[in-house]
C-alpha cells in the first residue's frame, strides 16, 4: 500500500479507493502467474522468459540501467538513480550485474529478521550467496517478465493471459485501475504506475516460490522495513 500511496499521481484518490485498487492489482498479478504456471508447470522462469523470446542480459549500473534509489535505502541495497532490472525493447530484460546478490542479501536479511533457520545457518554470507542469488535472479526476471506481458508483447494463444485481461497495448494495470481525468478540456485515464509495480510483484512471488515475497524484498531495499 505504501507504494501506491507514496505515489505523486495517486490524487485524488481516497485512501479506501487506491486500497481496493491495490488488491485489484494483486489479483491481477496472481492470476496471470497462475495462468503461466498452468502453461508451463514444470518450466523455471528463465525457461518460460525464452518461450516468449525474451532474451535475458547481464549489465553493470554505468551501462545505462537508469531509474531511481529509495529515500532511506542503504548504499548496498539500493544504489542511487539505479535499477536493479528493466525491459527494454520489449522483448529483452536487463538485469544488472550485482542485482542478484543485491536482493539476495535484502532476503536473508529479512528472514533472519523473522528468525528463519534457513537463513541463520550459516552465518558467513558468502555459504548462502550461491542459494540465494538463482533466486533473486528468477525474481527479478518474472517482474519484468510480468511487464513484458503487460505491455501486450506476448499473444492471447500462448496460454498466458488471465482470465477477463487482455494482454494488448491498452492494457495497462496501471491505466486500467486508474481514474477518468481532464486536460485542456480533453478526457483521458490518468495512470498509476505503481500500480502495475504491485501486480509485477505479486505475479513475481506467485510465479516463483519463495519464502520472501517480492513486495517485502522492495520495501526492504527502499528502506522502509
Amino acid at each position: 500500500m505504501r507504494l501506491v500511496a507514496a505515489s505523486p499521481r495517486r490524487y485524488p484518490l481516497t485512501p479506501t479507493q487506491l486500497r481496493r485498487r491495490v488488491l485489484v492489482a494483486l489479483g491481477i498479478g496472481a492470476g496471470a502467474a497462475a495462468s503461466m504456471r498452468a502453461r508451463w508447470p514444470d518450466d523455471d522462469v528463465l525457461a518460460v522468459a525464452a518461450a516468449l523470446g525474451l532474451r535475458v542480459e547481464e549489465r553493470e549500473y554505468d551501462e545505462g540501467v537508469v531509474g531511481s534509489g529509495g529515500a532511506g535505502a542503504s548504499e548496498l541495497t539500493n544504489p542511487p538513480r539505479r535499477r536493479l532490472a528493466a525491459l527494454e525493447d520489449g522483448n529483452r530484460i536487463v538485469v544488472c550485474r550485482s542485482a542478484p546478490s543485491i536482493v539476495a542479501r535484502a532476503m536473508v536479511e529479512l528472514l533472519r529478521a523473522r528468525g528463519e533457520e534457513a537463513a541463520r545457518r550459516p552465518h558467513d554470507w558468502t555459504a548462502l550467496e550461491h542459494d540465494w542469488t538463482a533466486l533473486a535472479l528468477a525474481l527479478l526476471v518474472a517482474h519484468e517478465l510480468f511487464h513484458h506481458l503487460e505491455q501486450g508483447v506476448a499473444r492471447l494463444e500462448q496460454g498466458v493471459a488471465s482470465a477477463g485481461w487482455q494482454h494488448a497495448p491498452g492494457g495497462r494495470v496501471s491505466v486500467r485501475l486508474g481514474y477518468p481525468s481532464r486536460f485542456l478540456g480533453l478526457r483521458y485515464r490518468a495512470a498509476i504506475p505503481e500500480l502495475s509495480e504491485v501486480a509485477a510483484h505479486a505475479f513475481s512471488s506467485c510465479l516463483v516460490p519463495s519464502p520472501v515475497c517480492s513486495l517485502a524484498v522492495h520495501a526492504r531495499l527502499m528502506g522502509w522495513i
